[in-house]
């Protein structure tokens, strides 16, 4: 059940994308709204969680070019073992 929950909230989130309407979302200078974050916290959460599954056992980044690195939003005791 849960499962089905995540997975129509993610469908959600895929229609603002594709449908370009990202303003859904209500971001001000890449900050969700209070009243979004609520919203959105089963899709804010499977998608959190589905970052983590899938990059389980991978570094944080990983360099692909001179000083441009690609990876996931490290967690915090990630991050601050990066600096």
């Amino acid at each position: 059940m849960v499962a089905a929950v995540a997975e129509r909230v993610a469908g959600a989130g895929g229609i603002a994308y594709l449908t370009r309407r990202t303003r859904l979302f209500r971001k001000r200078e890449g900050v969700l709204h209070a009243a979004a974050r609520r919203l959105l916290a089963p899709y804010l959460a499977a998608a959190w969680l589905n970052s983590r599954w899938w990059t389980r056992g991978q570094p944080v980044a990983n360099e692909v070019a001179g000083r441009v690195w690609v990876g996931r939003v490290p967690s915090a005791a990630e991050f601050a073992a990066l600096a």
